[in-house]
């Protein structure tokens, strides 16, 4: 049984992780053999409380006008692209499966639901939140095994996060919903479109999708085929618990977490200690060393390509042209560059001057590539 409790005191609002199907990618390039044990350091996302507080004390913009279902305001995308910081969000607790899950609410109007990446959590939505909930009710939810959700010592897999989320939609939005998600969260949310069907996912957006939970199913990568032999070096090293630990320890340093998001984000003013202290809060868990382990040493799950066709419902695709997590020339964004081409009510956009992150590497730009495309589906309708 799903009980539903309200939970938490302000919403948790932060950034993304740098690390999604190119999890391994990150960590090899971090932990260079034989100093694989000195350089490797992964994140955590946890939604930070503190940060939160602060913009509450603050009291930002408490006259906010929400748009309601008969009181739509008329906002325009760029109007709303260009919301910088918004107020906290109330979160609440939802129990799944015996675990709590972190998940926030804001605005009225359609639903729209973000969804994260690996290591990430609400947080690195924080400044898309605030614009698309002018006119829309957004929920973001913190998947299990990261942010402020459970940590329990568990196999995670793509399959596992988007029956959480299925059953999330379920219990909590009551019409069908628009997914928007990053690497990760991209992939779960359109396995959850494919398994969901149009009466619970009406429209996806994928911001540079995932081509698994990790790398090891990516065998038509070049790049990934000469990394192999690192990547099992990796998963040797992680299966003992003493060195897993320490490389995870070192991995997690604010310093090398700081250098990993430089090479990530491609606008320096982005990757400020806020982001960092977000990443790294929640490595400080129980229970985030063997997320982690699980993620990175787990099957990789299914590939997007496989999936696609069994998605209903028009998709947008946004792809950061300098992402070196999930790059243009890699066989994803190839795939999705030829099914845009073909399938109807499909669009493949690339946008210029963002990274992997690209909601919060350039917040106004995706803000107001979300709403326009938001606008024009829900005018169709």
């Amino acid at each position: 049984m799903m009980v539903h409790s309200r939970c938490c005191n302000l919403a948790c609002i932060g950034r993304r992780s740098p690390w999604p199907y190119g999890s391994q990618h990150i960590l090899a390039r971090h932990v260079a053999l034989p100093g694989l044990l000195h350089s490797a350091r992964v994140m955590r996302i946890h939604s930070t409380c503190r940060l939160l507080r602060k913009a509450h004390n603050r009291r930002v913009n408490q006259s906010r006008v929400l748009a309601t279902d008969s009181e739509q305001q008329s906002w325009t995308a760029g109007d709303a692209a260009l919301v910088q910081e918004a107020e906290p969000y109330i979160t609440h607790c939802w129990t799944w499966r015996d675990h709590t899950i972190n998940y926030a609410v804001a605005g009225c109007g359609p639903p729209v639901v973000f969804v994260h990446g690996f290591g990430a959590s609400i947080g690195h939505f924080r400044k898309n939140i605030p614009a698309l909930s002018q006119n829309y009710k957004v929920y973001a939810i913190d998947l299990l095994g990261f942010g402020r959700s459970d940590k329990p010592l568990m196999s995670y897999s793509i399959e596992l996060w988007t029956e959480q989320l299925l059953d999330f939609l379920s219990e909590f939005v009551s019409q069908p919903s628009i997914l928007v998600g990053n690497s990760i969260g991209s992939l779960i949310s359109l396995m959850a479109s494919a398994e969901g069907g149009a009466e619970r996912v009406k429209g996806t957006v994928l911001l540079n999708c995932a081509g698994g939970m990790n790398t090891k199913g990516l065998t038509d990568d070049w790049r990934v085929r000469l990394a192999f032999p690192v990547f099992r070096a990796i998963d040797f090293l992680l299966s003992r618990q003493r060195i897993a630990r320490y490389l995870f320890n070192n991995f997690r340093t604010k310093d090398n977490l700081k250098r990993v998001l430089q090479r990530v984000y491609i606008n320096p003013e982005a990757v400020d200690d806020a982001l960092v202290d977000l990443i790294h809060t929640p490595s400080e868990a129980e229970g985030a060393l063997e997320a982690f382990v699980s993620v990175i040493s787990g099957p990789p799950g299914p590939r997007p390509e496989a999936i696609f066709d069994r998605v209903s419902g028009p998709i947008l695709l946004l792809w950061g042209q300098r992402d070196t997590v999930t790059p243009l020339d890699g066989p994803v964004a190839k795939f999705m560059k030829a099914a845009a081409d073909s399938r109807p009510q499909t669009q493949f956009k690339i946008l210029q001057g963002v990274g992997h992150c690209l909601h919060d590497d350039n917040p106004q730009l995706v803000n107001g590539e979300l709403l326009k495309w938001l606008q024009e589906y829900h005018a169709c309708v």
